[in-house]
């Protein structure tokens, strides 16, 4: 882990090459060198897709977080991608080939797919165990009524009493033996993390079916504002806050919660953009010490005026 004040990260979108990240201006050799070592809260209008898109929003949500702060659960999700692409593609042959022939070019992809699909899992279910109470924070500070938030995990299998990652195989396992079938004529792995839900709580009616638009937007608000508190803990220190066009969006109360989180000791570097300046009242003093405005006009920046236009 690389502290922020000891380091300058750049990202530079080549074209014809794509993306690139330079560390004290040296290239890094890849995007994943650097999940972790800057912890980073994203805030956007998108965010949305978390409580009423599909399980894969819900699961990048999760994702993002972990892979920042475990390490060995970025490597162990890295590798079972990498895995679960080459059994599917063996998966998608099944038909022309032999029990036999299939059986033994899937054997060693399975029993890889057991062993880091297992990792993932229980890293998963330590890590919600843990984001619970900061998501009850941060939904109280949000939010005033008395409904409670809740994430329960739903994975592949009934994993109750299944707490290490050898219990967790051995259910995993047995899964994988009954779907055997079913992924052959689909040519598809039907089993593991990859297709694991998170199911978002209001106490105890579900957020993507029952929730209005208001408590919609509560929830996912209130899994950033944790998200962010939680990182902070878990790594040391505070997370770069990226704010993308959200405030036209948040009413006044709300935009008080997060101005004074951008302006408290505990703050870390912010960027924020927004359409306008006066959102924030007199909650931000844009004074070119603490907090900076650079004003973009046509994609390019310009000079900023001591008042806001």
């Amino acid at each position: 882990f690389t502290s922020r004040s000891d380091a300058t990260v750049r990202f530079v979108l080549v074209p014809r090459e794509g993306k690139r990240v330079l560390l004290n201006g040296s290239p890094m050799e890849r995007l994943v060198d650097v999940v972790g070592r800057f912890p980073v809260v994203a805030i956007s209008p998108d965010d949305h897709r978390i409580t009423d898109g599909g399980p894969d929003e819900r699961r990048r949500f999760l994702d993002t977080i972990l892979c920042q702060e475990k390490p060995r659960y970025l490597d162990a999700l890295v590798r079972y991608r990498r895995v679960l692409r080459q059994r599917n593609e063996i998966l998608a042959r099944s038909r022309s080939l032999s029990g036999s022939a299939l059986e033994s070019l899937l054997a060693p992809w399975t029993a890889e797919l057991v062993r880091q699909g297992s990792l993932v899992t229980r890293y998963r279910i330590q890590f919600l165990d843990r984001f619970g109470p900061y998501l009850d924070e941060a939904f109280a500070r949000i939010e005033s009524v008395a409904e409670r938030p809740r994430v329960r995990y739903r994975p592949f299998a009934d994993l109750e009493g299944a707490a290490t990652d050898d219990e967790i195989a051995v259910r995993f396992e047995r899964v994988l033996e009954e779907r055997a079938q079913a992924e052959r004529e689909r040519g598809l792995t039907l089993v593991g993390p990859h297709r694991d839900e998170l199911v978002l709580y209001l106490d105890d009616l579900e957020v993507r079916r029952y929730a209005s638009h208001g408590q919609h937007r509560t929830f996912v608000l209130a899994l950033r504002l944790a998200q962010y508190y939680h990182l902070r803990d878990a790594v040391g220190e505070a997370p770069l806050l990226l704010m993308d066009d959200v405030f036209d969006n948040l009413d006044p109360d709300r935009i008080r919660i997060f101005a004074e989180l951008l302006t408290s000791d505990g703050a870390g570097q912010t960027i924020v953009t927004a359409a306008r300046r006066d959102l924030f009242g007199d909650a931000v003093r844009f004074d070119g010490e603490l907090h900076r405005t650079i004003r973009i006009e046509e994609g390019r920046p310009v000079p900023v005026t001591t008042t806001p236009s």
